[in-house]
């Protein structure tokens, strides 16, 4: 599953300079998967039982009696981008880089749940796209902040538990109750890679993390 994920980004860097939403990429990436794969069953926002809790899986993929997870997540900082078309289309300043930070890794963890209770788990992706440089750059490196351990920029590895950490402001303490600690059972590093196809497309990276 892994090359034909792969392969439908190559084939967006064509088609799709930038997309409008993290609505938009997800059918745009499923109906890439669906015409490589015409024989897999392909479901948007399945739900799934999660302890007691339901989560809709951003993209399911049922393929030669495996279950393939996938979790997207699209992240933009404001910015007018004109696409292969022509077409100009206006990003949304996300910001709270700490809480995209905090939800890429909850799906991983998501994932690895899934893993544990489903038989036919074959594996699981959670993938991240953004023009925000601050998921993927080692910012300030010297300086702390209250989400120093959920940073996912490129070469980090992630394991273990993971929780809020104590700063001068103080924030971690108005985030620790919403966003509780994340335990991952798995080891991960955090590999960027560039979405750009030319000089003229925007500074868009993507990472892909596994789950097997």
């Amino acid at each position: 599953m892994e090359e034909y994920i792969k392969k439908v980004l190559e084939i967006l860097k064509l088609k799709r300079r930038v997309f409008y939403s993290e609505a938009d990429l997800q059918f745009e990436f499923a109906w890439e998967l669906h015409k490589i794969l015409p024989k897999a069953e392909i479901r948007l926002e399945r739900p799934v039982t999660i302890n007691n809790e339901v989560y809709y899986i951003d993209i399911w993929v049922n393929y030669e009696d495996k279950h393939y997870p996938i979790e997207l997540k699209y992240k933009t900082k404001s910015a007018a981008i004109s696409d292969f078309n022509k077409e100009e289309i206006h990003l949304a300043n996300h910001g709270a880089v700490n809480l995209g930070c905090y939800a890429y890794i909850k799906d991983i963890s998501r994932i690895e749940d899934i893993k544990e209770k489903d038989k036919k788990f074959g594996k699981g992706f959670a993938m991240m796209l953004t023009n925000e440089p601050i998921y993927y750059n080692q910012i300030n490196k010297n300086r702390h902040s209250s989400y120093q351990l959920f940073k996912i920029y490129n070469g980090r590895e992630i394991n273990g538990v993971l929780v809020w950490e104590h700063t001068q402001t103080g924030n971690e303490f108005a985030l620790k109750d919403k966003f509780p600690p994340l335990n991952l059972k798995g080891k991960y590093k955090i590999l960027w890679f560039d979405y750009a196809i030319d000089n003229h497309s925007p500074n868009f990276k993507y990472t892909i993390t596994k789950i097997e």
